[in-house]
């Protein structure tokens, strides 16, 4: 009798136990494991296995001895970014030469991110950045080398295919977790649940947001190749002759000159207008100044007069 008591009263003991961990459990938890339906998951869980799903459909059906696994689509659509440096000779009239790389460009489909220009005493340069599709980069190279003479030229291809490929993961993965909390703010019954799951899709939609910035500015780096052109010729900068120099030195000190009266007629003017209100106003000050110190000697002599009356009588 005392035995089967003895095991109820430890059950009873065990079954409260068990009850009260999980009742402190159940109060701590946060917005991320609420449930809804069973089926809400935090966000980390749920990229976990939206990345496991995506390496596992991305994995080719051939395989190679070893365990090795090649996916030959990869392979074939790798993203690669080019930069070519080409400096070139100008035989010619160098704007000309310029006019000519523009024209080829604009047939291109390009266009001209920056142009600069240097014309010294015994070279003159100038440089063109071109942006140009990347199926045209290879004929518009071959056509500058054919009509200016090639000093050097720099080929460099940068591969950002794995790069690429993770942040459209991790873009996939974002957009299917926002469509889950979308799911959930639709089962959500209370203001705070509401609240909660907004705030996380307003993480995620931030995060996605983030991502397609990157993919669009990867896209346009593969897209288009950048070509850094210079054009080089030996024209010399044009020479003034002693008369010219002479006249545009004297046209430089009469501008000075003229800039220096007007600034100096601009300031007298500005100085004129204060002055003709300052002046009334100080004048005005003065005399009320006067006027207090009169009634106040005034008020001082009254008084004397006063106590010398009243001390005589």
């Amino acid at each position: 009798m005392k035995k089967g008591f003895l095991i109820r009263a430890g059950g009873f003991l065990m079954a409260a136990a068990l009850t009260g961990c999980g009742v402190s459990s159940a109060t701590s938890f946060s917005a991320d494991s609420m449930a809804y339906g069973g089926d809400y998951k935090n966000e980390a869980s749920m990229e976990n296995e939206m990345v496991m799903e995506t390496e596992a459909s991305a994995m080719p059906e051939d395989r190679i001895s070893g365990g090795e696994m090649i996916n030959q689509q990869m392979l074939e659509n790798r993203k690669l970014i080019r930069t070519v440096h080409i400096s070139l000779k100008v035989a010619g009239d160098l704007q000309q030469a310029v006019e000519e790389t523009q024209s080829l460009l604009a047939a291109a489909g390009g266009y001209a991110e920056n142009n600069s220009s240097y014309f010294g005493d015994y070279r003159s340069s100038v440089s063109i950045v071109m942006r140009v599709p990347k199926a045209e980069s290879d004929g518009i190279l071959e056509e500058l080398k054919s009509r200016f003479k090639l000093l050097g030229m720099d080929d460099s291809v940068e591969d950002v295919t794995l790069n690429y490929t993770d942040v459209k993961s991790r873009l996939d993965v974002k957009q299917k977790t926002r469509d889950k909390y979308i799911e959930y703010l639709d089962k959500a019954e209370t203001i705070e649940e509401i609240m909660a799951i907004e705030e996380k899709i307003s993480e995620v939609t931030a995060d996605i947001e983030s991502y397609e910035s990157q993919m669009r500015v990867m896209d346009n780096q593969i897209d288009y190749t950048t070509i850094y052109v210079e054009l080089q010729s030996d024209e010399k900068a044009v020479e003034q002759s002693f008369g010219d120099r002479i006249k545009n030195q004297f046209r430089y000190f009469s501008e000075n000159v003229i800039r220096v009266f007007l600034t100096v007629a601009e300031w007298t003017v500005y100085a004129l207008i204060v002055l003709a209100f300052a002046i009334p106003v100080a004048g005005l000050a003065i005399k009320l100044f006067k006027r207090i110190l009169t009634g106040r000697k005034k008020t001082l002599q009254e008084k004397e007069s006063t106590d010398s009356v009243s001390e005589k009588s």
